[in-house]
């Protein structure tokens, strides 16, 4: 079982984390170009960023509003599973990522 099969279906799992499942990520906010921008508040919140990559989706993740451990490890799972689908991650300021899948190039000045 993957960590990503843990943290969407494993109550245990959740629940030794400090998360659980009633906690319900804020869905996710769409800008024109289709492009996902989450704000996660725990690290269960990861699944549904996860989730838009594999749809070939880009996704903007801030961290900046969660405790500098969580964000961490957030922006850890996230740049693995990036790598895993053949994306890119860039920073654009600091605590906040843009998270491209294959094929999409960003271009930052």
């Amino acid at each position: 079982m993957s960590i990503f099969d843990r943290l969407s279906r494993n109550n245990d799992f959740e629940e030794t984390r400090g998360f659980s499942r009633t906690q319900q990520a804020e869905e996710p906010k769409l800008t024109q170009g289709g492009v996902s921008v989450y704000k996660p508040k725990s690290y269960g919140d990861v699944v549904a960023v996860i989730e838009h990559l594999r749809k070939n989706t880009p996704a903007i993740v801030y961290l900046d509003a969660i405790k500098e451990t969580t964000a961490q490890r957030v922006s850890d799972i996230l740049s693995g599973a990036i790598i895993a689908l053949g994306g890119s991650m860039y920073e654009i300021q600091p605590k906040i990522f843009i998270y491209t899948p294959g094929g999409v190039d960003v271009k930052l000045d």
